[in-house]
């Protein structure tokens, strides 16, 4: 993946001696790039902010598109170049789609047989996340402001621990 990004050989001899005994892949990396160079159109979160094409995680991703023949064909095309590239293939049958609830079925099922992948569902979390957000957000969002100031109040009790204990060192 380096060799493709254009870097020097000896470069890349260096990053694998430090990486030789731990697993490390850049192949989300490529599967980011590949994305990127598409004219994969993405959604947009709501009418001011940028498009998001995709989200990818250690060994996850999300792609996201409108929910049309032209833009399977290019996530179809995205998921072939990426395992030519890497040797890596998807695993269609842990992959499911999520429609919106407006999308025709008969869409539906042309999306489904082009990309492969019949498992059509809305899980409730993803990476312990809410994955399905409706009109009231409230609630979703209210329980990860809740998960973001009890990790916050635990890195002040650590931080004002820390700072005590220094404190009390001095004046023994």
């Amino acid at each position: 993946m380096m060799t493709f990004f254009g870097f020097n050989e000896q470069w890349i001899r260096w990053i694998m001696e430090c990486v030789t005994t731990v697993s490390y892949s850049f192949c989300v990396e490529g599967l980011s790039h590949y994305i990127n160079i598409s004219s994969m159109r993405g959604v947009t979160i709501s009418r001011y902010e940028p498009l998001v094409s995709h989200l990818v995680f250690t060994n996850d991703s999300i792609l996201y598109s409108k929910a049309s023949i032209v833009e399977a064909r290019k996530i179809d095309t995205i998921l072939k170049n990426y395992r030519e590239a890497n040797n890596q293939w998807i695993n269609l049958h842990k992959s499911s789609l999520i429609f919106s609830y407006n999308t025709p079925r008969d869409l539906r099922s042309s999306i489904t047989t082009l990309l492969h992948i019949s498992k059509i569902e809305i899980p409730d979390k993803f990476l312990r996340l809410p994955s399905n957000i409706l009109k009231s957000r409230t609630p979703v969002f209210s329980v990860i402001k809740d998960r973001i100031f009890k990790k916050n109040m635990g890195w002040k009790e650590h931080l004002l621990s820390k700072v005590v204990e220094k404190f009390l060192s001095r004046q023994s």
